[in-house]
C-alpha cells in the first residue's frame, strides 16, 4: 500500500519537475523564483525516492530483522502493559487489571518457553552495554535487549551471523567500527 503510494507521489513529482525542465529548456535561464521552484521541486521528488529506496530495501532485508521487529513490538507492548499495571495499582491501590486479548498475545511472543534455551548464554558488561546501546543502537536499549534475546535464542552460529548481518543492514553499522567487531565477537562466543 504505501509503496503504490509512493510510486504515484514519484510519478506526480517527476511530472511537475519535468515542466519544470521544458520551461528551463525554451527560456534557456531561470528567475531567482523559478530557480527555487525548481528546487522545492527537486527536494520533494529526492524525498518521495529516499522513502521509496527505504521501503524497497525493508523488503529485501532478511527473515531474523522481521523477528527482531516482532520482539520490540511485543516488548513495547509488555512494557505499555507493565506501565497500565503499573497506574492501576497507584490509583486503586489494589491490582484488579485483566489484561485484553491482544496484548496477551503481545506479552506471549516474549514468555521464556517460546524462545529455546541453550547452556551459554550471551552476557556484556555494563559498560560494552552503555556504549552499545548508545552508539549501536540509536540510544534505545529495548533495540538492544531484543537484538540481545534474539542472539541468545539462536540455535547456531550460522544463525547467529545472519541475525548479525540483518542487524548491520538496518543500523548502517560499518564493518570497521571497534565497537562493531566487538558486538559481533560477544554474540559469537555463545557458540566458541
Amino acid at each position: 500500500m504505501q509503496k503504490a503510494l509512493l510510486i504515484k507521489q514519484i510519478t506526480e513529482e517527476i511530472e511537475t519537475f519535468e515542466k519544470s525542465i521544458d520551461v528551463f529548456k525554451r527560456q534557456n535561464h531561470f528567475t531567482s523564483i523559478e530557480a527555487n521552484q525548481a528546487l522545492d521541486k527537486v527536494e520533494r521528488l529526492y524525498r518521495a525516492l529516499a522513502a521509496y529506496a527505504h521501503i524497497i530495501k525493508q523488503n529485501e532485508i532478511s527473515s531474523d530483522l522481521n523477528v527482531h521487529i516482532k520482539i520490540m513490538e511485543a516488548i513495547e507492548a509488555k512494557e505499555e502493559i507493565k506501565v497500565q499495571i503499573e497506574n492501576k495499582v497507584t490509583e486503586s491501590g489494589q491490582l484488579g487489571l485483566e489484561i485484553p486479548g491482544d496484548e496477551k498475545e503481545a506479552t506471549k511472543e516474549i514468555q521464556p518457553e517460546k524462545i529455546k534455551e541453550s547452556s551459554k548464554k550471551v552476557e556484556v558488561a555494563v559498560n560494552d552495554k552503555y556504549r552499545f546501546i548508545n552508539e549501536l543502537f540509536g540510544q534505545n536499549q529495548g533495540e538492544f535487549n531484543a537484538a540481545l534475546q534474539q542472539v541468545n535464542a539462536s540455535e547456531n552460529l550460522e544463525d547467529i551471523n545472519r541475525y548479525l548481518a540483518s542487524l548491520k543492514q538496518l543500523y548502517d553499522w560499518n564493518e570497521e567500527n571497534p565497537l562493531v567487531k566487538t558486538f559481533f565477537s560477544i554474540a559469537q562466543k555463545r557458540f566458541h
